[in-house]
């Protein structure tokens, strides 16, 4: 797994992408996942520098995770070319990467079909933090799925783990 770069990709990357970002990124220490990687998170259907929403932060806090200098942006044909693993949260998502941008086919993936649930995850924007809890439950499973899938095909040995956040511009 040395330098590897994983995007989480939703609509607006202020709500799923973010989540997944935050977890993947816990679940990563947490398992002594090897090597130098890169974690980050984009919108479909974004603008540049907008905030997490507030039940995301709020969610992410009480899991551990600090995401408040967290600003959204949208994909980009350079950043997807640059990731190794691309993770949509729904089919729609992965769909439209694969039919604008070419070459990403053989990397692209929603969080529920690489994580083994085989299933879109609910965009909770607007619903209130019940709707968070349930996103964010969907996705902890998916990501806990691909962990276990990425350690398979890493082998046995996981020594040290360095995560480079990536810079958010604001």
């Amino acid at each position: 797994m040395e330098n590897k770069c994983f995007l989480f990709v939703c609509s607006g990357n202020t709500c799923r992408s973010v989540m997944a970002e935050a977890f993947f990124r816990q679940q990563w220490e947490l398992e002594g996942m090897p090597g130098k990687v890169q974690i980050c998170s984009a919108g479909l259907a974004t603008v540049e520098g907008l905030a997490a929403s507030r039940e995301a932060l709020t969610l992410l806090r009480h899991e551990g995770s600090a995401m408040e200098h967290h600003r959204s942006r949208p994909v980009e044909a350079g950043m997807l070319k640059t990731a190794d693993y691309i993770f949509t949260m729904t089919a729609v998502h992965k769909q439209f990467i694969m039919e604008r941008f070419s070459g990403c086919a053989n990397k692209v993936w929603t969080l529920g079909e690489y994580g083994g649930t085989g299933s879109d995850i609910t965009d909770p924007y607007g619903g209130g933090m019940e709707a968070y809890k349930v996103a964010a439950s969907q996705i902890k499973k998916a990501i806990m799925g691909v962990i276990t899938r990425l350690k398979r095909g890493s082998g046995s040995q996981h020594s040290g783990v360095s995560i480079k956040a990536r810079k958010n511009r604001t």
